[in-house]
């Protein structure tokens, strides 16, 4: 998918079954509006409830180091800043087996450098596969990958 506006619309179709065509089968990661973090867990421990078998360590520590959350060790999510609880619930949805992203607001408390470090691993994902992000503000996509904006 192109990268587009909010009034653009695109005819490239998401993953379909091999079966039918007019089954589409999809799995969804999302960065919804409220962190949904278990504010009781630190990081890896909340990774680890949500990816289930998924949850490999060693991607899981590099997203967590790319996105700043490096040396949070064993300190509760209760204890993060609001950015930090916005970076790790990113860090969850771009972990999560999925086909699709869906990213609502996934910029919200962080500040420029966090930001552009979590737009950089947005559009690595949109390499792979559709990203639908919401945002209020305006952002400064590269043409050519597969993020829509709104």
């Amino acid at each position: 998918l192109p990268v587009l506006s909010k009034t653009a619309r695109t005819s490239s179709p998401l993953p379909r079954s091999s079966d039918t065509s007019s089954d589409i089968h999809c799995r969804w990661a999302a960065v919804f509006q409220e962190d949904r973090l278990l504010e009781h867990l630190n990081a890896a421990d909340n990774l680890r409830f949500v990816l289930g078998p998924a949850y490999d360590a060693v991607r899981a520590e590099a997203l967590l180091c790319e996105l700043g959350l490096v040396g949070v060790g064993e300190k509760a999510v209760r204890d993060y800043s609001g950015g930090m609880k916005r970076r790790l619930s990113l860090a969850r949805a771009l972990l999560a087996p999925a086909d699709a992203l869906a990213l609502d607001e996934p910029f919200t408390g962080l500040d420029a450098e966090n930001r552009a470090a979590a737009l950089r691993c947005i559009l690595r994902a949109a390499e792979k596969k559709p990203v639908l992000l919401a945002a209020h503000e305006s952002l400064s996509l590269p043409d050519g990958g597969s993020v829509i904006s709104l």
